[in-house]
């Protein structure tokens, strides 16, 4: 599986959880029925911060090999969370979500928001692959839980030449405090299976741990990411290869090991492995 590969389904996917984001963000999260729970206004909390490797200027030759492997693998891998630059559209959707001013109502024991999205701003956002794309109309489920908020998220509208009706796009939970959370994205052909997950489980700014699951058909891509302060850990699984690797962003030293075999370096430089 080419450990870059962003369908336009998930696209759009994450194009939905940026507009649920919007439409909530201004109500309290409240068990009490007349007060909507909202949904946390980070939709990706737990993430791996590639500026310290952005700020770097390593000569790229042999001696600094074992960095610049960790270097590549580490950005391939916090790559995935952007989607392509999706998180980047949050923007957009926010300045449309607050001229709507919805309030949710509730039903059932959940909040549901209808949400429909006109196809004048689904081009100027370049949202739409073809001319025969329409307005989509999102419906979002919150329903308050013990600990937290179960999220479902449905979409009624074309992607391409498909036109899906109600259909589950997203389904989630967040915790009270917003530390501990999940995300689930389905696409039609996945049927019950999760083409992507996203978790995360966060102690402080500094100490957090995170996975993503990415499936395309049969090949599946599992990133495990662990911060502590100046550490990170992380492993990289692609269904073929496993890289393990390490980095210290204070000592600039670390390793990766691939097929049992692992390279070093302290302050960028390669080194023998202790």
């Amino acid at each position: 599986m080419n450990k870059y590969n962003i369908t336009k389904y998930s696209y759009l996917i994450l194009c939905s959880l940026l507009i649920v984001a919007a439409g909530c963000s201004d109500s309290s999260t409240s068990s009490e029925p007349d007060v909507p729970p909202a949904l946390p206004s980070q939709l990706a909390p737990a993430v791996i911060n590639l500026t310290y490797f952005s700020n770097q200027t390593v000569p790229v030759d042999e001696n600094h090999m074992a960095y610049q492997t960790v270097a590549a693998i580490a950005i391939t891998g916090g790559s995935l969370l952007e989607a392509g630059g999706l998180l980047a559209s949050a923007d957009t959707f926010l300045l449309f979500m607050k001229s709507t001013n919805q309030r949710p109502e509730f039903s059932n024991g959940s909040w549901v928001w209808s949400l429909t999205v006109p196809l004048a701003f689904m081009k100027d956002a370049g949202l739409t692959f073809n001319n025969e794309a329409s307005e989509i109309t999102i419906k979002i489920s919150a329903t308050p839980v013990s600990g937290g908020v179960q999220w479902d998220i449905r979409y009624t509208g074309l992607i391409e030449e498909e036109f899906l009706n109600d259909f589950r796009l997203i389904s989630g939970f967040i915790s009270d405090d917003e530390m501990k959370g999940e995300w689930n994205f389905f696409l039609p052909e996945g049927g019950n299976n999760p083409i992507m997950v996203y978790t995360w489980d966060i102690t402080s700014a500094t100490e957090f741990t995170m996975t993503l699951m990415a499936a395309n058909g049969a090949d599946v891509v599992v990133l495990e990411y662990e911060k502590n302060g100046v550490e990170n850990w992380m492993t990289f699984n692609d269904g073929s290869d496993i890289d393990t690797l390490y980095w210290n962003e204070s000592t600039h030293s670390g390793w990766i090991e691939q097929d049992g075999q692992r390279m070093c370096y302290e302050n960028f430089q390669n080194t023998a492995c202790s």
